[in-house]
């Protein structure tokens, strides 16, 4: 009997050990650096609840002023910080550890989300001024919290698992956004039978958790200090900030890259207000079919970035191009796709595309910008492409307002495509090709 049992323990301890080597094995060898895998865990969850907020928040704004106009507005104050603060923050992310950085921009974020939560249980119904108002600070911390995170990256992996981590990054992000749509197809509903009673504090209540998870996690990370070493002592902000720009401007191929993305940045605006409108206009104004329609497009990027993480892409313009062409034409098609399940399908192309144009470049730019340059570069690219953004959602209302859902789309597939195809002319970018995992050769200066 004792010799029985002795043998099924030693049967389940060898079944245990073959399904824990399976699993790590089916997952990305990345996840086993145990800083990143910290990272990337808490990212996942503060992801989570910023993907069903963002929703909420664009959902309560249209449906308390019934204003396409006031809902551009509310996307163009949150895009405002990364342009007022973005040299700070690029200067911030070189000067002081990125850890730091990036834990002090959630225990804020939990002070900005856990006072709004207090102001929502007095008052149930916030005035619509309140919800700007935390929506701008939120992206102020932001502001902070990204070139921190993108720059400390490459110091938490080796060289030859940055294109995975990024692949990994890319994919987790956009599966958190699929999930925070789906979650909103259960929590919108609730906003039309219970009121905003109860579904606003639950959506602030769930945001704020992630935004406390994610702080611990960043809390558990080693310190990400920035090697400076062969620099000048260093100047005011101003100063600092300005030789990220410079570096920017010596690379051709990170020239065009700025050039092109600002202009996508342009259009981004008008597609989510054309979900908002086409969906209250062809189908129904549903809660469901809303969130329906933004998780055909992160049902596509999840899949693409699982793809995109697999392939060795050694050029990262063409790459770009293609996948903004492919974009171009499914935003195109959606002005003719008045039946959900098309419209669903011609987003999930959409989906598939991003991967391609992002992934790679953001490898690429990892790899060739030096790490006492890198949040400073991040912060200055994100500085210059997101000037248009504020444009793009003040012109949105009143481009819907004048020519149409339909023409709209056809105009922001438009401009896309022929970004795209720009791209393409130049044989710099085309041309350009990722540097070797174990020689990180800088391009040259044009």
């Amino acid at each position: 009997m004792g010799r029985c049992l002795l043998s099924r323990e030693r049967s389940i301890r060898r079944f245990k050990l073959r399904v824990a080597k399976g699993f790590r094995h089916s997952l990305p060898t990345v996840v086993w650096i145990p800083p990143f895998r910290r990272l990337w865990i808490g990212q996942a969850v503060s992801q989570f609840g910023d993907a069903m907020y963002y929703l909420v928040f664009l959902y309560m704004i249209e449906r308390i002023t019934r204003s396409p106009e006031m809902t551009g507005y509310a996307g163009a104050l949150m895009q405002l910080p990364y342009l007022l603060l973005g040299f700070h923050a690029g200067v911030a992310a070189d000067r002081l550890d990125r850890r730091r950085v990036m834990l002090s921009s959630d225990v804020l974020s939990i002070l900005v989300m856990g006072a709004f939560f207090v102001l929502v249980i007095l008052n149930p119904s916030p005035p619509s001024w309140t919800l700007l108002v935390t929506g701008f600070l939120l992206s102020c911390l932001a502001a902070f919290f990204d070139p921190a995170r993108s720059a400390a990256i490459p110091a938490l992996v080796p060289p030859d698992k940055l294109i995975e981590a990024n692949g990994l990054g890319a994919t987790t992000k956009t599966l958190m956004q699929l999930i925070g749509p789906i979650g909103t197809i259960v929590l919108l509903p609730l906003l039309e039978t219970a009121g905003p009673r109860l579904f606003f504090p639950l959506a602030i209540a769930l945001n704020l958790a992630t935004f406390i998870y994610s702080a611990w996690c960043i809390y558990r990370l080693p310190a990400i200090d920035t090697h400076r070493t062969g620099e000048a002592p260093r100047e005011n902000l101003f100063k600092e900030f300005l030789q990220g720009i410079q570096f920017v401007a010596k690379i051709k191929i990170l020239r065009i890259a700025l050039f092109l993305t600002a202009f996508i940045n342009l259009v981004v605006a008008p597609i989510l207000l054309g979900y908002i409108n086409a969906n209250r206009l062809w189908f129904a104004e549903s809660a469901r079919t809303f969130a329906g329609l933004q998780a055909g497009f992160f049902l596509g990027m999840v899949v693409s970035s699982l793809v995109v993480m697999k392939l060795k892409i050694t050029h990262p313009g063409r790459s770009y191009c293609y996948g903004l062409m492919l974009n171009g034409v499914a935003v195109g098609l959606l002005s003719q796709a008045q039946n959900f399940w098309v419209f669903f399908l011609l987003n999930i192309v959409s989906g598939v595309s991003m991967p391609f144009t992002v992934i790679p470049l953001t490898t690429y730019l990892q790899i060739v910008v030096p790490d006492s340059l890198r949040g400073r570069v991040n912060s200055a690219l994100n500085m210059i492409t997101n000037l248009l953004l504020p444009i793009g959602w003040v012109g949105a209302g009143w481009i819907l307002k004048r020519f149409g859902v339909e023409r709209m789309f056809v105009g922001v597939g438009a401009v896309l495509a022929l970004v795209g195809i720009a791209g393409m002319l130049s044989t710099t970018f085309r041309n350009a090709t990722m540097p070797l995992e174990d020689n990180p050769q800088r391009p040259a200066v044009e």
